[in-house]
């Protein structure tokens, strides 16, 4: 098992891998549309929006955290070669 990459959060969202490495290391904060798609990506619960939604409000620092914790920390199956 592998975690998610920048790349696979990027691919799954409809973002650049740089923008994703910006969000995880908590250089930027989600647009709306970053927030819409990782909800629908990730099929996350409303505890984990509201959550993660405290954490936009707070800070770009915070939702990074929030995002390696929640999302780039998820298992993924290795693509057979």
């Amino acid at each position: 098992m592998t975690t998610i990459t920048n790349s696979d959060f990027a691919d799954s969202v409809g973002l650049h891998f740089t923008m994703a490495s910006r969000l995880r290391n908590g250089e930027r904060k989600p647009g709306l549309s970053t927030v819409i798609a990782t909800i629908r990506a990730y099929d996350l619960s409303c505890d984990e929006i509201l959550d993660w939604l405290s954490a936009i409000e707070r800070s770009a620092h915070a939702s990074g955290q929030w995002l390696q914790k929640n999302i780039f920390s998820r298992s993924v199956e290795p693509v057979a070669s």
